[in-house]
C-alpha cells in the first residue's frame, strides 16, 4: 500500500469504498448477464461460509484484537475479508436476483430511495443520538427508535424532496406520478409517515 494510504485512514476507507462503486457501475454496464448470478447465489454464499474462508477469518480477527497482525498473516486477514466480502455479496445478490425477479411496487420503491438514504442516513442518526443521549434508556430501545425516526426521516424526504426532483431524475431516472405528493407512497411507507394511501 502507497505510504500516502497508509498514513491516513480516511484515505483507506475513500479507496475501499471507491472499488465498491467501481464493481457497481461495471455490473450495471453488464446487467444482461446478471441472470448467471442467479444461479450461482448458494454457491457463493456457501463458499463465504465454508471452513477455508470464515474460519481462517475468524481465528485472525480473534488474534489480531489481541495482538495487532503483521505481516503475511496481516496480509491473509485482509485477503479472507475482501474474499468474505466479495462472496457474500454476490452471493446476496444473486438470491434476490433469483427470487425477486418480478415487479414488486415496494421493493422497487425501496431500490430507488436506496441511494438517497445512504447520503443522508448518517447526519440523521447523528442528531438522533445525540438526542437520545442523555435519555435514561435501555439501548434496545435506543437503537429501534433511531433506526425507525431515521428510516421515517430519510424516507419522507426522498418522497417529498428528491423522488420527483431533478434529484431524483439525476439518481435513478424519472418517475412517473401516480397521485399527488405521498399519495404515490407505497402501503407500507404511507403508514410510517401517517399519509394517506394510493388506491
Amino acid at each position: 500500500m502507497a505510504p500516502a494510504i497508509q498514513k491516513s485512514p480516511m484515505s483507506a476507507i475513500s479507496v475501499s469504498n471507491l472499488v465498491f462503486f467501481i464493481v457497481g457501475v461495471s455490473l450495471h454496464r453488464l446487467r444482461v448477464d446478471l441472470p448467471h448470478l442467479a444461479r450461482l447465489g448458494w454457491t457463493y454464499l456457501d463458499l463465504a461460509v465454508s471452513l477455508p474462508v470464515f474460519a481462517c477469518r475468524a481465528v485472525l480477527i480473534q488474534q489480531d484484537l489481541a495482538r495487532p497482525l503483521q505481516g503475511w498473516t496481516a496480509l491473509a486477514l485482509a485477503v479472507s475479508g475482501a474474499l468474505f466480502t466479495w462472496l457474500i455479496t454476490f452471493g446476496l445478490l444473486g438470491l434476490a436476483l433469483g427470487r425477486f425477479n418480478r415487479p414488486h411496487l415496494a421493493l422497487s420503491y425501496l431500490a430507488d430511495s436506496s441511494y438517497w438514504v445512504y447520503l443522508c442516513h448518517l447526519p440523521i442518526i447523528g442528531l438522533l443520538q445525540l438526542g437520545l443521549y442523555p435519555v435514561q434508556a435501555p439501548a434496545v430501545v435506543k437503537f429501534l427508535l433511531v433506526l425507525s425516526g431515521s428510516m421515517a426521516l430519510c424516507m419522507t424526504s426522498y418522497q417529498v424532496a428528491v423522488r420527483h426532483t431533478f434529484l431524483g431524475r439525476w439518481l435513478h431516472g424519472r418517475r412517473e406520478r401516480r397521485g399527488q405528493g405521498l399519495h404515490s407512497m407505497p402501503r407500507p411507507f404511507a403508514r410510517m409517515t401517517g399519509r394517506p394511501v394510493a388506491r
